[in-house]
């Protein structure tokens, strides 16, 4: 059996500047970003933030009151280090929260 490589993994080796490829890896970055908030904060997140989009190496959390934009900026160094060290250094600057 071929030895299967993560679409991130092709995508990042590609270096391709395409808006297609852009919006993948946003994408790709916007789902790793809900799972890693989960994983930090547990499923009830889920009900009161999430990431929605990546623009301009910013990313947008939709927050459903200031307790959990509060409690994800408290965080905001360790996710965007997770972020970084799964989807590169380069792939968040900041995030942005909006209610």
């Amino acid at each position: 059996m071929p030895n299967l490589k993560s679409i991130f993994s092709i995508l990042n080796q590609k270096k391709i500047e395409s808006p297609v490829m852009r919006g993948a890896m946003a994408a790709m970055t916007v789902e790793g970003a809900n799972r890693i908030l989960t994983e930090l904060f547990g499923a009830e997140i889920e009900r009161y933030a999430q990431a929605v989009f990546i623009k301009n190496g910013v990313l947008t959390m939709e927050c459903k009151g200031s307790a959990a934009a509060s409690e994800i900026k408290l965080n905001e160094k360790k996710i965007l280090a997770k972020i970084r060290e799964e989807f590169g250094q380069n792939s968040i600057d900041k995030i942005r929260y909006r209610a």
